[in-house]
């Protein structure tokens, strides 16, 4: 080797500046060495040369580079360009320190290719170098410095580079440091990350706060945005999926950003980009939030319009669809595109479980409908043998995106369950996983108590709560109890995580409604998370945050729950009232809000007046579900709210309906409850209930308290429905359902059948039977003794296993709660028992406090009575107004006709259940014409008002039913 450096002619000729180059380059001459002594690999030279040219001998050089390294010297970077570059082979290398070294030292006679190539080939090095063991701190220290500061020197060498770069090379590099990033990541905190390398690279890339230096990857940036018209679509697509690996978005020195830059570059050779190009762009601009309509557009449009899919792999397709879902940019027929593409296939095997997983949460998130995707996945999956290769991740992207899509799938939702019932434990699964498969159950309405457990206990064991976010925390106990599954330890824990906090603001207005709807759901009491919740919200100054649905949410809780909080409902109250309109509040928002404040007894009467208002203006009430509707006359009633006209415009919708299938028996119930309550008459209303009650087979679906509210609404609004009473009335009777009426429920029944003058003896029997053995005359308020008492009175059935000295030492210690009407109703039954039946009845001094009761009541004549009176006097009568019988009763009038005294009753409607004498009016004619002895004329309203105003025909009347000669 000697002689050729030291040939005068060949330095001369060649030039004393290219001389020096390829003097220095050492594997220029080994190559030439090499491959002379090699006959058979030997170039051909010139006849008697000696030596070629320098062109030849150059030419040889990369013959050689091609023969023993496989590999080409691309250091010609033009035709013309004379210079020189060396060539090693990076494959070489077997660890990163090396290659680091390596490059370093062969740097400035090294192709831009070949760094490139250096840096291709790091991420591989550093993925399978182990953890490599020093002998002490101190040599592990100065080895530690001394690689950090070559890797440091390696890429501060490679920026000055990137001028001479093609967009092929720069790429590689700015993606070769993109993944080293993403590996430091992965491994962050791990074993192999307390490696030497990881720590030198984690220290130069990464910034104090754990985030790619900017500053240092600012400079590819600049040189790829130089030159990208230069870029074809790979470059393109692997210089965008660097910066979404290192995870933002550079701003150049001119103001944009790159990704601005690129989207119009890919667009121009939109036609040119393959599968994976189409992939990691979008991918890429998907990860980083960069949104870009037109650039999601066109690539949309361009793969919806190709011919088929099947050069596109699954991961390609998967991220597609993940990345337009991320962004949130539908694309129709894309999406209808690919999901026909996926059923078509002849199987799923070639999909991994993240590219299933990442394809349903795709169409779920843009709500794209495919229901034949979803079915074919799902069947995909449960072929599968077992799901061990599925991730907890997609495991719970996959169910919530069923339920999010509302598609169906009970046999991948069983196998899904039973795989994570059998796993050895959830540690692997984060809270938000953890929380979405409860919440896609529950939303789907798929069973599982295994399930639920497993994975109420699996949170329970946890120490502490404070990795789940506060949405994770809501849709657990949501989730518990849409599935009406108790778990009162998970709940306790949750309600004193969230209390322990001490601060909501962290919830969000819907994470709040949830929580408190869950716990009153659940009837999980926990004083203090509703304690917590009540004064947040009162001291809010933003409750127009919340939605109708979370203000209606917030106060059925506290009232299902019991929760008395008058500031609560009041503030809430007063946001609703001070709204434009309720035009957003759903039907169940306005029936849920009424009825809360009507179940606490909280009156707010501007409040249901707004609500009343804001129902009458909608067109009909066909969008309010049955429940809704009773729920809404009840809270009314309940409240004593006035709205005649909203009561009027229900009642006629429901009466305009064909039938009453979807009323349950309770519906019913409140709905004749509520009218007869506030005393509004809808007589076709309660007639079309009453027909579908007696139509209906049996009556084993009502309620003590559905019978008890039925028959007492009919008997307060004076509805005669005789049919409703024998059906229900055989019902009490055949079947053993009295013994489970409460004593308020028994009062109301008999009081009921007494009012409407439906006098069966057998029903007044078996309530004697069943109060005397199963109840206690203490359990009954006042008002309900009365009217047992006045009801046997009225049906004249003695009751001797009720009616002994205990119900009248019951009557003693509530005296003082008896009402005026309560104290006449005694006295009434005091006349039956003593005078019509011969037995004992009130205490001295009970008795003569009841007949004043009964003897002290106002009196105001009607126009009717009026006009009655002034006609029998004008007959020859001489009536007596408002005559005091012996026994208490008042009479209408009082007169002699041939020497015995007879009783003018006026009775109007109030006397009469459809023309027959109701209770009151039966009583009091049995009881003064067999006590006082007086016979009773009465003079009914309708026959009174068909005379109109001719006088005459009234005298004659009268004189007629008297018996009084003209």
């Amino acid at each position: 080797m000697a002689f050729i450096g030291s040939s005068p002619k060949f330095q001369i000729w060649m030039g004393p500046t290219t001389f020096k180059r390829i003097a220095a380059n050492k594997s220029f001459f080994q190559n030439i060495v090499t491959i002379l002594r090699l006959p058979s690999h030997r170039p051909s030279l010139p006849h008697r040369q000696s030596f070629a040219t320098p062109i030849m001998l150059y030419t040889v050089h990369r013959q050689c580079c091609r023969k023993f390294t496989g590999a080409r010297d691309n250091s010609s970077r033009k035709r013309g360009d004379r210079q020189n570059y060396g060539y090693w082979n990076v494959r070489d290398c077997h660890t990163v320190q090396d290659l680091v070294q390596k490059t370093l030292e062969n740097f400035h006679f090294s192709s831009p290719t070949t760094v490139a190539a250096a840096w291709n080939y790091l991420p591989l090095l550093l993925r399978r170098q182990t953890q490599q063991h020093q002998q002490n701190h101190v040599d592990q220290n100065d080895e530690f410095m001394h690689r950090e500061s070559q890797i440091s020197s390696l890429i501060q060498q490679t920026i000055k580079l990137l001028k001479k770069c093609r967009p092929k090379e720069l790429t590689t590099i700015i993606l070769s440091l993109a993944k080293i990033s993403r590996e430091l990541r992965w491994t962050h905190g791990s074993q192999n990350n307390s490696s030497i390398n990881h720590q030198a690279f984690h220290n130069i890339l990464f910034d104090d706060n754990g985030s790619p230096k900017q500053d240092l990857f600012h400079p590819f940036a600049e040189a790829a945005c130089h030159r990208l018209a230069q870029f074809d679509p790979r470059c393109l697509a692997n210089l965008a999926y660097a910066y979404a690996l290192l995870g933002y978005d550079p701003t150049l020195q001119r103001g944009d950003t790159l990704f601005q830059n690129i989207a119009p570059a890919a667009l121009k050779q939109l036609h040119d980009f393959d599968p994976q190009g189409i992939s990691n762009t979008l991918w890429s601009y998907a990860t980083l939030k960069v949104s870009h309509p037109y650039l999601f557009r066109s690539m949309g449009d361009f793969v919806a319009a190709s011919p088929s899919l099947n050069t596109f792999k699954p991961q390609e397709l998967s991220n597609i669809l993940w990345a337009y879902a991320t962004i949130h940019q539908s694309h129709p027929l894309l999406f209808e595109k690919v999901g026909d593409t996926i059923v078509m296939l002849d199987d799923l095997n070639s999909f991994k479980p993240q590219e299933l997983s990442n394809t349903v949460w795709s169409y779920a998130t843009l709500n794209a409908v495919h229901g034949g995707l979803f079915k074919k996945i799902g069947d995909g999956i449960v072929s599968f043998g077992d799901l061990k290769s599925f991730k907890p991740q997609a495991l719970s992207n996959t169910v919530w995106a069923y339920a999010k899509a509302n598609e169906t799938h009970p046999n991948l939702f069983k196998k899904l369950a039973e795989d994570i019932v059998d796993s050895d434990g959830l540690k692997s699964f984060t809270p938000q996983a953890l929380a979405n498969i409860l919440w896609a159950y529950a939303t789907l309405n798929e069973s599982s108590p295994q399930l639920f457990k497993k994975v109420g206990d699996a949170i329970c064991s946890q120490g502490s709560l404070n990795r789940f976010k506060p949405q994770e925390l809501s849709n657990t106990v949501w989730s518990f109890a849409t599935a009406k599954l108790q778990h009162p330890v998970l709940f306790e824990k949750i309600g004193s995580t969230i209390v322990e906090r001490g601060d909501l603001k962290a919830f969000k207005p819907q994470e709040i409604s949830n929580t408190v709807w869950a716990f009153a759901t659940a009837n999980q009491c926990h004083s203090g998370l509703f304690e917590e919740v009540a004064d947040s919200v009162v001291a809010s100054n933003n409750l127009s945050s919340f939605n109708p649905q979370e203000l209606s949410n917030i106060v059925w809780a506290f009232a299902t729950a019991n929760e008395l909080r008058p500031d609560l409902f009041k503030k809430v109250g007063d946001v609703i009232v001070e709204m434009d309109d309720l035009n957003s509040f759903k039907p169940q928002n306005l029936s849920n809000i009424v009825w809360a404040y009507a179940k606490v007894n909280e009156s707010y009467p501007h409040l249901f007046k707004k609500v009343g208002d804001a129902i009458m203006k909608r067109v009909d009430t066909d969008s309010f579900n049955p429940q809704e509707l009773a729920n809404i006359v009840w809270a009314f009633a309940t409240l004593d709210a006035k709205h005649p006209a909203l009561f009027k415009k229900i009642g006629d919708d429901i009466n305009a309906r064909g039938d009453l299938d979807g009323f349950t028996p309770q519906n019913l119930s409140n709905i004749v409850w509520a009218y007869a309550t506030v005393n509004e008459r809808h007589p076709s209303l309660f007639e079309k209930i009453g027909n579908f009650v007696v139509a209906l087979d049996g009556l084993q679906s009502f309620a003590s308290q559905t019978f008890s509210n039925i028959l007492w609404a009919y008997a307060t609004a004076n509805v005669h429905h005789p049919d409703l009473f024998r059906k229900v009335g055989d019902e009490l009777v055949e079947s053993n359902v009295l013994t489970s009426f409460k004593a308020q429920e028994l009062s109301n029944t008999v009081w009921s059948f007494a009012t409407a003058n439906e006098l069966r003896s057998d029903i007044f029997t078996n309530v004697e039977g069943v109060i005397g053995e199963s109840h206690d005359l203490a359990s009954f308020t006042a008002q309900s003794l009365s009217n047992i008492a006045w009801s046997y009175a009225v049906a004249n059935v003695d009751a001797p296993l009720m009616f002994n000295d205990a119900f009248v030492s019951a009557v003693l210690e509530k005296q003082e709660e008896l009402t005026l009407e309560a104290l006449s109703q005694l006295f009434q039954w005091h006349l039956w028992r003593v005078l019509e039946r011969s037995n004992v009845g009130l205490p001295e001094i009970l008795q003569e406090h009841c007949h004043q009761a009964f003897i002290s009541s106002d009196v105001t004549p009607s126009i009717f009575q009026k006009d009655v009176v002034a006609l029998l006097t004008s007959i020859g009568l001489n009536p007596e107004e408002e005559f005091l019988t012996q026994s208490g009763y008042r009479l209408d009038a009082l007169v002699e006709i041939d020497g015995k005294r007879v009783g003018i009753e006026v009775d109007g409607p109030s006397h009469f259940i459809h023309r027959k004498a109701n209770g009151s009016t039966l009583l009091k004619r049995r009881q003064v014409t067999t006590i006082d002895k007086i016979t009773l004329v009465s003079i009914p309203y309708w026959e009174w008002y068909k005379l109109g105003k001719d006088r005459r025909k009234k005298q004659q009347y009268l004189q007629s039913i008297l018996s009084v000669s003209h």
